[in-house]
């Protein structure tokens, strides 16, 4: 497998603006296509290979039995409440979530989606913005055995419908009104469809369709499943296996329709793996969450040991966010550089 090729930026290059002066000289990681997609959860692997002394070549850690939700469990057992796993900046404040925080909202969310009937090998669809609770509810899919696809938040009426009918999605998990309002318009061509949840209240009073659910309803389900099944959670995560499916992503699209590309565990950890010969995740590293949707990935240099993952910066407070969070690396669109 080729190796990502790392670049440095000169001078002509990057605009005099306050935060490109910042990241003028940061190298610059170009990755092939497979592994900008693999989202932000394969950097995870950073932390597993370097606590136990791993190099990028050892190929050998990533066993039979090695998924992303048990590398993700371990962390947040071992890290707990000590650490922080992500921010979102929100009315110029960046409020920290902790892995303990991480956890208890992604295990409530998949209780929730097991108590509304979601099985192992059945397939999510997600649209909306790079925000915590979607990174929260992707965790929870892979923890139940589900298969997460997403979709691009602009996407076009026949572009969502396409995706959620091929992916025969059972359930599709909105972040807002105009992307449910997406969703109820395409729920009667997509037969597998049986679920709508949506986190941003705002437009959402008067929306009555019973296939509708919010986060939150989600969650509390999830939180009284777990009284009457304790240690599900964990039970379920255990059954994965490296070779499991782990998330479909499609194509744009643009010369034909969009084809999705089944990615294992294994996959996934491999390109975390590769992600170890471009940046070897020294600790204490704080990483940037990109303008890139998720659609295409999340932020895979973000969580390694002692790094804590920001939710996107807009256009036009970058140069002060920077500032605010001393931040090392920039992940983000060329166009955006």
């Amino acid at each position: 497998m080729a190796l990502p090729t790392v670049l440095r930026r000169s001078d002509a290059d990057v605009r005099s603006t306050t935060a490109a002066r910042k990241i003028k000289d940061m190298p610059i990681v170009n990755l092939t296509m497979p592994v900008a997609m693999s989202g932000y959860m394969v950097a995870m692997l950073h932390k597993a290979m370097r606590e136990t002394g791993c190099s990028a070549t050892c190929w050998g850690s990533i066993t039979e039995d090695m998924t992303i939700p048990k590398v993700w469990l371990e962390k947040c057992r071992r890290y707990g409440s000590r650490k922080v796993a992500m921010r979102e900046k929100e009315f110029g404040i960046w409020l920290p979530y902790t892995w303990q925080d991480y956890y208890d909202n992604v295990k409530s969310f998949c209780l929730g989606m097991k108590a509304l009937g979601l099985e192992r090998g059945e397939t999510v669809a997600f649209i909306g913005s790079n925000r915590p609770h979607a990174l929260w509810a992707e965790m929870a899919a892979l923890c139940a055995g589900a298969i997460p696809t997403w979709l691009f938040k602009d996407s076009l009426l026949d572009e969502t419908e396409y995706i959620v009918r091929h992916a025969e999605a059972r359930f599709y998990i909105a972040e807002g009104q105009e992307e449910v309002d997406k969703g109820l318009w395409i729920r009667e061509r997509c037969p597998k469809l049986e679920r709508i949840i949506w986190e941003d209240p705002k437009g959402m009073r008067y929306y009555k369709d019973p296939v509708l659910i919010s986060y939150g309803e989600v969650q509390q389900m999830g939180q009284e499943y777990e009284r009457g099944h304790p240690g599900i959670f964990e039970e379920m995560i255990a059954e994965g296996k490296a070779d499991d499916t782990c998330l479909i992503f499609y194509t744009s699209g643009t010369t034909a329709l969009p084809k999705g590309a089944v990615l294992t565990h294994r996959n996934m950890l491999s390109m975390g793996r590769n992600l170890l010969w471009v940046d070897p995740g020294r600790p204490q590293i704080r990483a940037v969450r990109k303008h890139l949707r998720l659609a295409f990935s999340g932020s895979p240099l973000g969580l390694r040991p002692g790094a804590g993952l920001t939710s996107p910066l807009t256009l036009k407070g970058r140069g002060t966010s920077f500032s605010n969070l001393s931040a090392k690396n920039y992940n983000s669109l060329p166009s955006i550089l």
